[in-house]
Formats: structure tokens, C-alpha cells, sequence
């Protein structure tokens, strides 16, 4: 379910479909296209950090139960 999630979410953001532009535009900063690849980067990243850390959670409580 996680990866699920998350797929759909990098590829949202890494073809900048994810924020509405009107969003983008309303803020000075985040219009820039030097921060908004910054943001789309920390977006990226940790999504695929908490996915991971789910899975290897999930894992080892699995690994546990079984022995």
C-alpha cells in the first residue's frame, strides 16, 4: 500500500503536476524555479524515506512474530 501511495506522488511532483499552479504563483519564493525543484526534491525524498522506513518497520515486527 505504501509504495502504491507513493508512486503516484513522485510522479506528480517530478512533472510538477502536484501543486496547482494558482498555489505556485501566489508565493514569491516558491515561484522560482531553483525552490520549487528544491521543494519537489524534499517532497521526493521524503516520501521515499517514510515509505521505507514503513516497510522495514513492517518487516522486522513480521520477523519478530515469527520467531
Amino acid at each position: 500500500m505504501n509504495v502504491a501511495f507513493v508512486a503516484p506522488v513522485i510522479w506528480l511532483i517530478s512533472t510538477d503536476r502536484l501543486f496547482n499552479p494558482d498555489f505556485v504563483n501566489r508565493w514569491e519564493w516558491l515561484s522560482r524555479p531553483e525552490n520549487l525543484n528544491n521543494v519537489a526534491t524534499f517532497v521526493i525524498v521524503g516520501a521515499v524515506l517514510i515509505v521505507g522506513w514503513g516497510i522495514i518497520d513492517s518487516s522486522i515486527k513480521a520477523y519478530r512474530n515469527r520467531h
